[in-house]
């Protein structure tokens, strides 16, 4: 906080502003080094006692395990961060594949490193200076401090607006009107809309604790502007529900699709970024439909999927285009 070029009550209001002044007027400290060791009074006796398994704690392996498809801790931290930039190098095409939603490697997992406080922002701004220099510097690199960058944004514009982020109205103190109906709610927070671009990333995140990019925009702006809920319950359901949970990203980002951003269409999103594995994935009640069917399914009855409450006249186009396009 004392690095940046602004005080708490004078952050700006756009990321943009706030990136461009911080980045010509700061440099980004260097991480503390790992001490060799730690210096402990001999002549005290210390029972440092038992870590607990989490079995011992009431986790099951058939309740929790199962779907687990990342492991904890700084060790398993700085070989996520090893593999994705030195091993696989898949940081040079991250700006090209962060908004997809199938796999481990379209985007980085660092979140719930740093959100755990495994993984610092400074360590991943080292390491992609020495990608680099080393391997390459392309878009995708500076997309990759872009987003760290952003994060601590949220963080620093989250305590300048402090509980205003929290309200319905939030800090730009617009109205939308929401209907708030319950059952709707609970079709959403279950993934049972009968949308499978939403349904498909709300169950991903139920079972995993997990969901990329791309689909918290959409399921966030469907909540907001199709379902017309209050987006503090979705926020309050994602903090209840996220392994990268952070205060600020979540519910700045939730802020920012109610207020600051535009729509986005679910249906046309699910075609944009193809998205056909993903859904077929987390959605067995349609995973023998066609290419173009398992992205449509109402149109289609040889499934038990659920129907749709609503199929909007906004959406037309985007079926349109994909029966023309599959």
């Amino acid at each position: 906080m004392n690095d940046i070029p602004y005080s708490i009550d004078k952050i700006p209001l756009t990321s943009k502003a706030y990136r461009i002044n911080t980045t010509k007027n700061t440099e980004v400290r260097k991480t503390i080094p790992t001490p060799d060791y730690i210096k402990i009074d001999t002549n005290e006796s210390i029972d440092w006692g038992e870590l607990p398994n989490l079995e011992d704690l009431g986790f099951t392996s058939e309740k929790n395990f199962e779907r687990t498809f990342m492991l904890g801790g700084e060790t398993e931290a700085l070989k996520r961060l090893n593999s994705y930039l030195f091993e696989t190098q898949q940081l040079t095409s991250y700006r090209w594949t962060r908004n997809r939603s199938l796999g481990m490697d379209y985007s980085s997992k660092f979140s719930p490193y740093m959100a755990l406080g495994c993984l610092s922002p400074r360590t991943i701004y080292e390491a992609v200076k020495q990608y680099e220099n080393i391997i390459k510097k392309n878009q995708s690199t500076w997309w990759m401090i872009f987003e760290v960058v952003w994060r601590d944004y949220f963080t620093f514009k989250l305590m300048r607006m402090q509980n205003a982020v929290y309200q319905t109205e939030g800090y730009s103190k617009k109205k939308l009107e929401f209907e708030n109906d319950n059952k709707l709610f609970k079709r959403w927070c279950n993934g049972t809309t009968g949308i499978p671009f939403i349904d498909a990333h709300m169950r991903q995140l139920n079972q995993t604790g997990f969901m990329s990019n791309r689909g918290r925009v959409n399921c966030a702006s469907f909540l907001i502007h199709d379902y017309k809920i209050d987006w503090t319950w979705g926020a309050s359901y994602f903090e209840s529900k996220l392994i990268d949970y952070d205060v600020a990203s979540n519910w700045m980002n939730w802020h920012v699709q109610a207020y600051e951003i535009w729509y986005t269409n679910p249906i046309n999103q699910a075609n944009k970024y193809k998205a056909q594995e993903f859904i077929r994935k987390w959605i067995p009640e349609i995973k023998n439909l066609n290419d173009m069917q398992v992205l449509i399914p109402w149109e289609f009855k040889d499934h038990s999927y659920d129907k749709p409450i609503e199929i909007f006249k906004k959406w037309t186009r985007a079926i349109n285009k994909i029966k023309k396009e599959n």
